[in-house]
């Protein structure tokens, strides 16, 4: 048969022209009563050939095993199945609310409504898959775990009541790939697709108690073919609810790992482990489509498939196919994470006797003999609002980028404490993840240029797409698979990469580490020294044999690793040459600041400059009018032109903090770019005034004029404050503000909350 089976076991295997057919051709032995079309169930491929072989009577009595019995006896799933109603899967319940997550709600709601509406039509097109991919954390399995309360975010006056009654209870059943649900060698090569997703649909829905590796092993596991499974999961369902429809979530978690699994025992390559696995999504799909099942059920039920895991190139339907819609997922903001917060450790929220007693236990240590618990409720919210407005609680917590497996690292102490060290904790964490290894596995880095590669993009808010190559070869789109990036869609296929700052620090150590380890192996350790003389003898013959073959290779090795270096070295020149004759705009340059349309379009090159720190003072007075002076005393008694570097003005400077040249790349004049930092380092001042910011302009402005001679003058204001009032930047030619509403953009979100002193969820809605 065109099929592929395994074969069964016991006396009599049937041979033709010398071949086993059971063992070589994957063939089935039939009995007496069985058919064919039994056990296969698919259509066979039409230029196969198809063989049936019956030995000749009264040749041998044919023999009939044990395992043979056991089969012919159980003809339906019905008749093997222990339990007349599905059993509770052991699920973990999460440890806190579900919050910021209304979109991607609505999204799975819209997919269930347009299934619902399919539910009696084969076309493809009526039916649609929803896939959350991401990187580690960011949330994709409990976005699926909620999907089975979506009925939360319905409007239910505007929708089919049959259609309200099935998602207020959905029956929601959770196939981990990577813990129960695992590629098995011996059942995934050699089972039938619908056997395979069948299976694990049965235990994952409690149909059956056996695990899969159990189940694979039964003789008659092709009975758990997905539409008999489905079919026995309704008839227990519509015995227990009195719905008219109902709807089934099948949530197929981490499916990356599956893939990785039929690539790695298959030794077959990823597209192809991708359409192994896309088989069955396709039996899912049939399903759907009511294509192998004519019961009566049909049309009284459907389906909402949702598949999880950390790659978005792996699963991909053809336009002729099924929709499949991309529940994108963003790290939360800071109110989710406050209330998370909240959740664990204010004692009005908890719900169990034992988080209460835990909220109790970190009240006695910080009051000591002063807890009443009287007002255990009142002291709790105290404490929480306490540690809530810590400097170094708030740094730590957007420290993790609201990424909610980071929050929940952050929030793993049990009780809270008056100072307890909320960074070292987050570290600590975040590296025992494991997310900065080097290495041939799935889920490692390929190269620490790779790393270097992907903080810079993090930093500079470098727009990529998927298919961008980095210098090991790997795509962003691999890298992504491993679940060691995190990706934000701004449209048209092209991405941000966004780096928390425990992650970029996580990783930075990697690379400070990597260049310990190279000066490490360079050294010998004393043990190494300890070799016996009588072995170095006998060793010195041997060695000095190979003494010339190995000098002839490092010289051939050498004089290679020098080409290829020389030829790196020149292709990064030429890139360096292509960015610097490039025309970057100031908008370019300060990323997300305000200033006059004009102004941002102005086009620079770029090109390198160090830092200097100048030994007079360029303005001594706010009222002061500085000389056009193109050489610059620095506090190394160094003089240097103007054009040579960024100047730090010396302590004490009015008006202006930093001063440095842009070339112009358009033949006008060069850009003398003047810079003051107006930076609060207490809560009390936390604004600036639109008339404050026109003053300032107006007098730095009269005090460089001079340099308008020479220069087309910029001035930069650069403040961690609020700007209030209002601000006409086009009746301000010349300013380029960076303040609390565009620091995020300029000092990318990885940084921006170090400059931060007032509370990060005062101005959450800019």
């Amino acid at each position: 048969m065109a099929q592929t089976r395994p074969a069964r076991p016991g006396p009599g295997r049937v041979r033709v022209f010398g071949s086993d057919i059971e063992k070589d051709l994957n063939g089935i032995r039939l009995l007496p009563d069985d058919t064919v079309e039994e056990l296969f169930k698919q259509q066979p491929i039409a230029n196969h050939i198809h063989i049936i072989v019956q030995p000749l009577f009264g040749k041998r009595k044919l023999e009939i095993s044990d395992e043979d019995h056991e089969r012919k006896k159980a003809k339906t799933l019905d008749s093997i199945l222990l339990f007349a109603t599905l059993q509770s899967p052991d699920i973990k319940n999460p440890s806190h609310k579900f919050y910021d997550r209304e979109q991607a709600l609505k999204l799975i709601l819209d997919v269930a409504y347009t299934n619902y509406s399919g539910r009696n039509s084969p076309d493809h097109k009526d039916h649609q898959f929803i896939q959350i991919p991401g990187g580690i954390g960011i949330g994709k399995t409990r976005m699926g775990w909620e999907s089975q309360y979506m009925f939360s975010s319905m409007k239910t006056d505007e929708c089919q009541a049959d259609f309200v009654a099935a998602l207020k209870d959905p029956l929601y059943i959770l196939v981990d790939l990577n813990n129960g649900s695992r590629y098995i060698k011996e059942f995934d090569e050699v089972a039938v697709s619908s056997a395979r997703i069948g299976a694990r649909v049965a235990i994952a829905s409690g149909l059956v108690s056996e695990s899969l590796s159990k189940l694979s092993k039964m003789n008659n596991v092709n009975l758990f073919c997905l539409p008999n499974v489905i079919y026995e999961i309704l008839k227990r369902r519509f015995k227990t609810n009195q719905h008219s429809v109902e709807a089934i979530i099948i949530h197929l978690d981490e499916y990356q790992l599956y893939i990785n699994d039929v690539q790695k025992y298959k030794q077959i390559s990823w597209v192809e482990a991708r359409n192994d696995f896309k088989s069955l999504l396709r039996e899912i799909g049939s399903i759907m489509r009511n294509r192998d099942s004519h019961h009566e059920f049909d049309g009284k039920y459907f389906i909402i498939p949702i598949c999880t895991g950390t790659s978005a190139i792996d699963i991909h339907f053809l336009p002729t196919e099924y929709t499949n819609r991309i529940v994108e997922l963003k790290p939360l903001n800071y109110n989710s994470a406050k209330l998370m917060f909240l959740d664990k450790y204010e004692y009005v929220r908890q719900t169990t006797e034992a988080g209460r007693n835990l909220v109790v236990q970190g009240l006695r240590l910080y009051h000591s003999s002063n807890f009443n618990n009287k007002d255990v409720e009142k002291l709790s919210t105290e404490f929480c609002n306490f540690v809530l407005n810590q400097q170094h609680f708030r740094i730590a917590i957007y420290d993790t980028g609201f990424i909610p497996k980071f929050i929940d690292d952050l929030l793993g102490t049990y009780f809270l404490t008056r100072n307890f060290d909320w960074g070292n904790q987050l570290f600590n964490k975040i590296s025992n993840r494991n997310i900065a290894t080097v290495g041939d596995n799935p889920d490692n880095w390929k190269s620490l240029d790779d790393i270097r590669t992907i903080i810079s993009f993090g930093l500079t808010g470098q727009l990529i797409k998927r298919d961008f190559l980095l210098p090991s070869h790997t795509s962003i789109g691999e890298l992504e698979r491993s679940g060691l990036i995190y990706l934000s869609n701004t449209g048209g296929g092209w991405y941000s990469i966004i780096l928390p700052f425990m992650m970029l620090k996580v990783l930075n150590n990697t690379l400070l580490v990597s260049q310990l380890i190279e000066v490490q192996k360079s050294m010998i350790s004393s043990t190494e020294k300890k070799i016996q003389l009588q072995q170095l003898s006998l060793q010195r013959e041997v060695e000095d044999s190979k003494l010339l073959q190995i000098n002839d290779e490092i010289k051939f090795q050498k004089n290679r690793k020098l080409l290829q270096i020389n030829d790196e070295i020149k292709i990064q020149k030429e890139k360096l040459t292509v960015q610097k004759k490039k025309n970057w705009q100031l908008s370019d340059i300060f990323r997300g600041a305000k200033g006059a349309k004009m102004l941002l379009q102005r086009s620079v090159r770029l090109r390198k400059l160090e830092i200097f720190t100048e030994k007079d003072k360029f303005l001594k007075r706010t009222g002061s009018i500085a000389n056009l002076n193109k050489l610059i005393l620095c506090d190394d008694n160094v003089t240097r032109s103007f054009d040579e570097g960024i100047f730090r003005c010396h302590r004490g400077c009015a008006n202006i903090d930093h001063h440095w040249v842009l070339d112009s790349s358009d033949n006008e004049k060069k850009l003398a770019i003047f810079l003051q930092i107006k930076y609060s380092e207490c809560d009390a001042t936390t604004t600036i005034s639109a008339s404050f910011i026109k003053t300032w302009y107006e007098t730095t402005m009269e005090s460089v004029k001079n340099y308008e001679t020479e220069y087309d003058v910029v001035l930069v204001l650069f403040t961690n404050r609020f700007c209030t009032g209002h601000l006409d930047v086009e009746q301000m030619p010349h300013l380029l503000l960076i303040s609390l509403e565009n620091i995020d953009s300029y000092l990318s979100p990885t940084f921006s909350h170090r400059g931060l002193v007032n509370k990060p969820d005062e101005y959450n809605t800019l």
